[in-house]
């Protein structure tokens, strides 16, 4: 069925139409409506892109900046000054800061130092940290913990994800299951139904003693209370399953009680257990997210160690006439350096000592990750194994009782067995049935937590 047929045949109960039509509503359309119009989903691919704009903005430290000035006094009709400058600064990743520069500044008062050549002053320059800064600073750490973060980010998008749609898939499960319980009570309750009728005909004609139409009104009212109780229990499941419907324009869907569950599910069992469990760690988004975390942390202590050092820069400018042919002499430039250290690192030593610790809190996660993870992996296969046994046994147990119930029901209409002998028969039955039903629950169940592991869905 296509979704937008589908998406019309949810509207139908808001819009007051009446659908007869039954509709099987198959876990994977319901996962694709989950996956395509759940605002939640929306909101999981915006922190994503939250990362891919810090990366963005990482790189935009390293953009070229221009800055220009203009300065003027007058007074009493003199200029006093006129300063105009302007320039042109090239961050590159290891600290060097490459700079380009104009100058040209007249006046009546200039500070000798601001004197420039009637054409203007150009300089071209480079800044170089020699100490710290040099090969890592705050800007490359920036630009490379944003990178990180991206893989961070794509992981964790995965795994949040893959818990919507664990999630979802546990209410499409328990949908199925209720509906499946209230399908079984709903068979019965007719079927008791049709043996009260019968009883008092046959009491009517003298074949059956008055006791036996007890019997019969007891067991029909134990069904009518077992089809209550399981008809409430399907529309609690039918409105949470609700709760994951909506549209592209994210209006809120309720699910028509024309709609059905799909009828058999059958878990890929083999798909997911065969699979090598070596294979399935490495490539986890867990062990990926924490293993990037590790590297930002590495990043992080690299650049916290490098600042125990001084700040020693140098800054060399070289200076000419605007507008002249003829490059400037190497003896006109300016010349500076810089020298900063403080006395007792204090601040600089605990922030690296933090780093470090940080960096081993990451390290230490990821080994209990790792363990946990394995541990999980494993006695999930074990249960999903487990249960498909058990699915087994408790289908062939269910489909004896059923026998035993029609056997006895024969016997019944030949007048050798009763009342009490068929209405214990057919609760064994159905307790075998319900037993079924929630194996089958659990197995779906098993599997999907297998899949919200291994982050496959």
């Amino acid at each position: 069925m296509k979704i937008k047929t589908l998406l019309l045949l949810l509207f139908l109960p808001a819009m007051g139409i009446s659908q007869q039509t039954v509709v099987e509503f198959t876990y994977d359309e319901f996962l694709e409506i989950v996956k395509s119009n759940h605002p939640t989903m929306s909101g999981i691919d915006n922190n994503l892109d939250v990362a891919v704009q810090n990366l963005r903005a990482a790189r935009g430290i390293f953009d070229p900046r221009i800055e220009g000035t203009i300065e003027e006094k007058q007074y009493n009709g003199q200029e006093y000054y006129s300063l105009v400058s302007g320039s042109l600064k090239i961050p590159t990743w290891y600290g060097i800061e490459l700079k380009g520069g104009f100058e040209n500044n007249t006046g009546n008062y200039l500070n000798p130092q601001n004197v420039t050549p009637s054409a203007g002053l150009t300089a071209l320059g480079i800044s170089v940290p020699i100490g710290r800064g040099l090969l890592i600073n705050e800007r490359l750490t920036i630009l490379q913990k944003a990178r990180r973060q991206i893989d961070v980010s794509a992981s964790e998008m995965r795994i949040d994800k893959a818990e919507l749609l664990f999630t979802a898939s546990l209410a499409y499960y328990n949908w199925k299951r209720s509906h499946e319980e209230m399908q079984l009570y709903q068979q019965y309750k007719t079927n008791a139904e049709i043996r009260l009728a019968a009883v008092r005909s046959l009491i009517l004609n003298g074949d059956k003693p008055a006791i036996d139409s007890i019997e019969a009104g007891i067991a029909f009212k134990t069904r009518i209370l077992n089809l209550e109780q399981s008809t409430l229990k399907l529309l609690k499941a039918r409105l949470n399953l609700s709760n994951f419907l909506w549209t592209k324009e994210r209006a809120p869907l309720e699910l028509s009680e024309n709609a059905i569950p799909q009828q058999r599910i059958l878990p890929n069992i083999e798909r997911f257990i065969a699979n090598d469990l070596a294979s399935l760690m490495e490539q986890h988004p867990k062990i990926t997210a924490l293993e990037r975390k590790i590297e930002i942390g590495k990043i992080e202590r690299r650049f916290k160690a490098n600042s125990l050092l001084p700040i020693i820069r140098i800054d060399y400018t070289h200076l000419s006439e605007a507008q002249s042919a003829i490059p400037g002499e190497f003896s006109n430039y300016k010349i500076g350096a810089l020298l900063q250290m403080p006395l007792f690192l204090r601040k600089e030593r605990a922030e690296l000592r933090i780093a470090k610790l940080r960096l081993d809190n990451s390290q230490i996660d990821l080994e209990v990750v790792r363990l946990e993870l394995s541990n999980k992996l494993e006695m999930q296969q074990k249960e999903l194994e487990s249960l498909t046994r058990q699915i087994a046994v408790i289908s062939e147990l269910a489909q004896n009782h059923k026998q035993m119930v029609a056997s006895e029901e024969r016997l019944f209409s030949f007048g050798e067995s009763s009342l009490f002998i068929i209405n214990s028969r057919e609760n064994n039955y159905i307790g075998s049935k319900l037993a079924e039903i929630e194996m089958q629950y659990k197995l779906m169940e098993a599997e999907a937590e297998w899949r919200r592991l291994i982050v496959d869905f």
